[in-house]
């Protein structure tokens, strides 16, 4: 028997009690099925030192600790027992201050109780059943929708308020490669009726017919590494979404994906509330015991290689955005001109998105056909896209390898903890908990850094320049500046005081903040055009067609 965990997902219920499911794909007899597991109220462990210890520890041995198990639910109030802070713990619960309990686990002589419980509930499959994984290949489903914004005047529609039905969703399974555009009749669409009329063939209500000859024409032409094509009409917005949901449920994907995913799954959460519906029996599958949907987007990032949003569906798998897993594996390669999905495409396939004859908010009024086409070619070319990169494929692995939520594999500040605390407990410590979290930051208040001597005590033992020994230029030097876990890095990879010689500095302070990091990221290109006056790749380019021309 082999197995592979999928997907997990948590939600807190009644009486603080959070349950969680957790969906695997099972191997058995040659057959390969998904199941579901649904543990309501799961079973935590963490450890308490046997001796309380005289500071705190970044790990502390076996030996010196021993485990302590209960209920999910009772581990603040059994930490509190543990640490004789129960006055600390009812005043929280009496003033339902329930955030606040998270500062039991700052505590010397309690350690790895700050562990997600997704993430914690990821180490344990991995380890119970080490014996049976494998890497089964992924299923993915790829989507996109289409909003009717030709009435619509306040610029482009926002995702939380949702103002515009949706009129369009294409759908490719990359298992089965079947692809089926989801359209709604729009009453006062006069185009659109002329092109339903024009190729519907003998259908009179719902044209479905994979061998209607408009479909079998723009299959081949259009989308011919699929291996159907199948068009679905409803007069109900509502039906639109949940046929498309039918779908999603009954293929059971491992990943749900699209590009900027959280404004696709925000509007139909919207939408879905205000055509009379509840997100969760829609979006989630009838048969899920734990029905959950939680959509945020990241506003504290700047950076889109950073912007996580959260994409808390409960299904048969996650839901990722294909934006962020594109940027944020790319992130050390230096910055993107453009992070448009068109101009990703034109860079990586070669292709762009289809042509749009008019805009996007006037195309379905004035060219349906071409709206048509536009709209199918999003997720067709993402599928492209996806089968080329397999961005969804390192995310998986990272979920699996650094047992850490797909939402959080590219968060330094959790993996790093989630993959050092299995290494460790091999090498028979076990990690504490990450004290610097539970400290609160006031204005006034500085947080104690890392000690920097002057430079002016460093001996001259530099290279020789101008016939005397500098203090600032030597040999054969490094300085790397990792931002955070310093005890963990200085263990892991041996970076510490004892292993720093020196520190290249330059008069430049551009030079100083940027050379380095562009020569570790081998952005060779960057660097040439930025500090030698190279030209670019784009420059060549130019001059040679510009010969070619004279």
């Amino acid at each position: 028997m082999n197995k592979e965990l999928i997907a997990t997902f948590s939600k807190k219920g009644k009486g603080n009690k959070t349950s969680v499911l957790l969906v695997e794909k099972v191997e058995s007899d040659g057959e390969i099925k998904k199941n579901f597991k649904f543990i309501n109220d799961p079973d935590f462990h963490f450890w308490k030192s046997k001796k309380p210890l005289d500071i705190y520890q970044t790990t502390v041995s076996l030996d010196k600790v021993e485990e302590v198990h209960c209920k999910y639910s009772n581990l603040s109030k059994t930490i509190a027992e543990i640490t004789n802070r129960q006055d600390f713990y009812n005043r929280c619960i009496e003033q339902n201050k329930l955030s606040s309990l998270r500062k039991l686990h700052n505590h010397k002589d309690i350690h790895r109780s700050d562990i997600d419980i997704q993430d914690y509930m990821i180490f344990k499959y991995n380890r119970e059943n080490r014996k049976f994984l494998k890497n089964f290949n992924l299923q993915k489903g790829l989507f996109d929708i289409e909003v009717d914004i030709f009435d619509y005047d306040d610029g482009f529609p926002e995702p939380e308020k949702a103002p515009c039905p949706i009129n369009f969703i294409s759908y490719i399974d990359n298992k089965t490669l079947e692809m089926r555009m989801f359209c709604l009749f729009m009453p006062t669409n006069e185009n659109q009726k002329e092109f339903f009329n024009k190729y519907k063939g003998d259908s009179e209500n719902l044209w479905t017919d994979e061998n209607n000859e408009w479909t079998k024409k723009t299959h081949k032409e259009h989308f011919s590494k699929m291996k159907s094509l199948k068009v679905y009409w409803f007069k109900s917005e509502l039906n639109l979404i949940k046929k498309f949901y039918s779908f999603v449920h009954r293929d059971k994907a491992d990943y749900l994906c699209a590009f900027n995913a959280y404004f696709d799954l925000k509007t139909i959460e919207q939408r879905l509330i205000q055509l009379g519906d509840n997100p969760s029996d829609v979006m989630c599958p009838e048969e899920f015991p734990l029905k959950k949907v939680y959509l945020k987007e990241d506003t504290y990032s700047v950076d889109l290689d950073d912007k996580s949003d959260t994409l808390d569906v409960a299904g048969w798998g996650s839901c990722i955005d294909l934006r962020f897993a594109y940027l944020a594996k790319r992130k050390g390669q230096g910055k993107l001109e453009s992070t448009k999905l068109g101009d990703i495409l034109l860079n990586e396939l070669g292709e762009s998105k289809f042509e749009l004859t008019t805009s996007i908010k006037e195309e379905a009024y004035a060219n349906y056909e071409n709206f048509f086409l536009y709209s199918g070619y999003d997720s067709y070319r993402m599928f492209e896209l996806e089968e080329q990169n397999m961005d969804v494929d390192l995310i998986h692995l990272m979920f699996n390898m650094l047992y850490t939520r797909q939402s959080k594999v590219f968060r330094k500040n959790i993996y790093i903890i989630n993959l050092m605390s299995e290494f460790y407990l091999s090498e028979g410590e076990v990690i504490s908990n990450n004290r610097n979290k539970f400290i609160e930051h006031e204005s006034l208040t500085d947080f104690k850094g890392a000690f920097v001597a002057s430079s002016e005590l460093v001996n001259p033992v530099g290279i020789n320049i101008n016939g005397q020994q500098s203090k600032t230029v030597f040999n054969d030097t490094i300085d790397q500046d990792f931002t955070g876990l310093y005890p963990a890095i200085i263990s892991a990879f041996q970076v510490g005081d004892k292993t720093l010689m020196g520190k290249i500095m330059t008069e430049n302070p551009f030079l100083n903040e940027y050379f380095g990091e562009l020569i570790n990221e081998k952005d060779y290109i960057h660097i040439g055009n930025s500090f030698f006056g190279m030209p670019t790749f784009s420059d060549v380019l130019e001059n040679i067609e510009s010969l070619l021309k004279d």
